[in-house]
């Protein structure tokens, strides 16, 4: 199946991939992340430096370790769509980051993140596309026609978003932070995880291109876990 987790064995890796970090090198996937190199690797091993490019925040090309790989098998018409709706959004990023520097408003750029919902168009208000890390994965490969996840999610609790979102745990109990990141209204959402991704390309191509993965409870873990109860603590 065209997902899976690195290990010390060399495995290929294509331009434009999905890439997954895991919460402390856990099966609890936490990060997504697309392949940015011109050309395909067949080196990769754990531990390997890829360039990526990604929603950390902030929206970026970065070298990054990873933990998961999931393909697709893109065309390279499925590339050329992709990269350059990941091209577009770097050029925007940078020319607005660079306006807001000359007019002293930097912080301006601390709501492009959001998680729920996981990509929203350029508005009024906000000028560059708002996304969360899954967010700018499913949005660019639904350029090449590839819908990933499908609907509806699994409804997640504060409590478990915590531990989704490691890095952000603290911030999650602060209330005008979850009204930015649009998860401030009701007591769970429908948030869409690294894990979900991952799953949807654990899949021969054809299903992968035929029909999008119906996530369930248990899959933000990749390998799957089996949930009894509430999400196991990130490592």
């Amino acid at each position: 199946m065209p997902a899976w987790i690195l290990s010390a064995e060399p495995t290929h890796v294509t331009p434009f991939d999905v890439l997954a970090q895991g919460s402390g090198g856990s099966d609890l996937m936490v990060h997504a992340l697309l392949f940015y190199e011109e050309s395909a690797r067949t080196d990769v091993v754990k531990g390997a430096l890829l360039k990526c490019v990604h929603m950390g925040p902030p929206f970026s090309q970065r070298d990054r370790q990873v933990d998961a790989v999931g393909t697709a098998v893109l065309t390279d018409e499925d590339i050329r769509k992709i990269k350059t709706f990941a091209d577009d959004r770097l050029r925007e990023r940078k020319a607005e980051e660079e306006r807001l520097k000359r007019i002293k408003q930097e912080d301006s750029l601390r709501v492009e993140y959001c998680i729920h919902h996981p990509s929203q168009k350029p508005t009024a208000i906000f000028s560059l596309w708002r996304f969360s890390c899954v967010g700018f994965v499913l949005q660019a490969y639904r350029t090449a026609r590839i819908e990933l996840p499908g609907t509806p999610l699994p409804l997640r609790t504060l409590d478990e978003l915590k531990q989704f979102y490691p890095t952000h745990a603290a911030k999650l109990d602060d209330p005008e932070t979850r009204k930015q990141l649009g998860i401030d209204q009701g007591d769970s959402w429908p948030v869409a995880l690294v894990g979900y991704v991952l799953h949807s390309l654990s899949r021969q191509p054809t299903e992968i291109r035929g029909t999008p993965h119906a996530p369930k409870s248990g899959d933000e873990y990749f390998p799957r876990r089996e949930r009894t109860g509430a999400a196991a603590p990130a490592s």
